[in-house]
């Protein structure tokens, strides 16, 4: 506890000047800065960023205290940074009583048999992506996840018919505002300069002010039709708070641009990891292989998601690269973490990198292994790629859905193998991590 005092700020020991620089140099991959620190420093540490320091814990009792704790506990951590991607209602950024309405609000269409029922939609999309490889033809499988999840998301989530007008014209302004997305404004907002209309910056509110129209007109179209719908949009719209009352439409905007990010963007990166991993070990690929087959040729949909290896592959990629690696929160008033007593107003992470790669959870930890979670359920606090608690990821259980149902389709399908044998390492993607390179691959005929 000397330590403490000596730093005058009630935080755990920690680094005592690693200092922007290093931080910025980490911004492409924290993985390896990360890990160094632990080494150095011990499972929870102060880390110096940008935005202030950040105390991180890589132990699963840290983490199971800051997943277990009151939810009253945290407020969100800087939403003045997310809120021009997410919007300043979005269920991320939202706390307390307010975060616990919405949340009410918004789970039933991602539970149970109405998110099953998405299922047939996520099969199709994979099918209709996969027959537009070129035999013999590298591309690059994120693409190809991300095209997939986008037509998910349309037709899902807004509801809207691929392959129309409108449903095109939704489809190329999410995948401007998502394009135009950078890490330095993000973490630096001073590099938000319209700059006479030529900075990223101004590209990038630009390409949100076209999405924004897209979506209220479509909400107002909507309204008018009357019509009862299935799609998560229109139940979200139909929704009521115990009070009678319903999102508006900035709110309902709000929610959508944070389902996009959760289920468009880390859903892609999340099945390109699959694919990766499974073609850069061809045994474990092997096995999946064998358990595919043997479901029968006439295997549904549920049965193939239901496939426990299936699963475990899925949970494994997720466990070495996690989408979210940061689960970052903001003490509300003073809190108990391991041996240190906290002040209100200070940064917590839980760290999945850190969690993910603990020897003790995941022995040869950089190793693919699925048969890890065949034989042992990690604990919550354990492997958390969706984070925890009361602000897990409310897509959490469609994005593994459509994951298992996308891989396991197109697996049983198509015979593929990576175009090179390079190893692919990730890289920042504005608010997650993903394969840099976007992992190319090449399509060698149907199996």
């Amino acid at each position: 506890m000397d330590e403490l005092a000596e730093m005058g700020r009630g935080l755990p020991p920690g680094p005592r000047r690693v200092g922007p620089v290093a931080f910025v140099r980490s911004l492409p991959d924290p993985t390896d800065l990360m890990l160094q620190m632990r080494d150095r420093y011990g499972d929870t540490y102060t880390m110096p960023t940008p935005l202030g320091p950040v105390v991180v814990t890589g132990d699963p009792e840290g983490v199971r205290a800051l997943f277990t704790a009151d939810p009253d506990t945290f407020l969100p951590y800087r939403p003045d940074v997310s809120a021009p991607m997410l919007g300043e209602t979005s269920l991320a950024l939202v706390s307390g009583a307010r975060h616990r309405r919405d949340r009410k609000l918004l789970t039933p269409p991602f539970h149970g048999a109405r998110m099953r029922a998405y299922g047939e939609i996520m099969a199709d999309s994979a099918r209709r992506a996969a027959a537009s490889w070129e035999q013999g033809r590298p591309f690059k499988m994120l693409e190809t996840t991300q095209e997939i999840s986008m037509e998910v998301i349309l037709e899902a989530v807004f509801g809207l018919r691929l392959r129309t007008p409108q449903g095109e014209a939704v489809r190329k302004a999410v995948s401007r505002f998502v394009g135009a997305i950078r890490p330095q404004f993000i973490f630096f907002q001073w590099m938000r300069r319209d700059l006479l209309g030529l900075s990223a910056w101004a590209r990038f509110k630009r390409a949100r002010e076209e999405l924004d129209s897209l979506l209220f007109s479509m909400m107002a179209e909507r309204r008018a039709q009357g019509e009862e719908r299935e799609d998560i949009l229109s139940l979200m719209m139909s929704a009521r708070y115990e009070d009678g009352g319903q999102m508006s439409d900035m709110e309902l905007r709000d929610q959508l641009m944070t389902l996009l990010f959760a289920g468009h963007e880390a859903t892609a990166i999340g099945m390109a990891w699959a694919f990766y991993w499974l073609h850069r070990q061809p045994e474990e690929l092997g096995r999946l292989l064998a358990d595919l087959d043997g479901l029968g040729a006439d295997a549904g949909v549920e049965a193939i998601a239901a496939l426990p290896s299936l699963d475990a592959v899925c949970q494994e990629a997720l466990r070495i690269h996690p989408v979210t690696p940061e689960i970052l929160r903001v003490l509300a008033r003073p809190f108990r973490l391991l041996d240190w007593t906290l002040p209100a107003g200070t940064a917590v992470m839980a760290s999945a990198i850190l969690v993910h790669r603990r020897e003790d959870l995941y022995p040869e930890a950089t190793l693919f292994r699925p048969s890890r979670f065949l034989s042992r359920k990690p604990a919550p606090f354990e492997h958390i790629p969706f984070g925890g608690g009361a602000r897990r990821c409310i897509g959490a259980a469609f994005g593994l859905h459509e994951m298992k149902v996308v891989l396991g389709t197109i697996l049983r399908s198509h015979k593929l193998r990576l175009a090179s044998s390079k190893q692919v390492k990730p890289q920042r993607r504005g608010f997650t991590m993903g394969p840099k390179g976007g992992v190319p691959m090449i399509c060698e005929g149907a199996r």
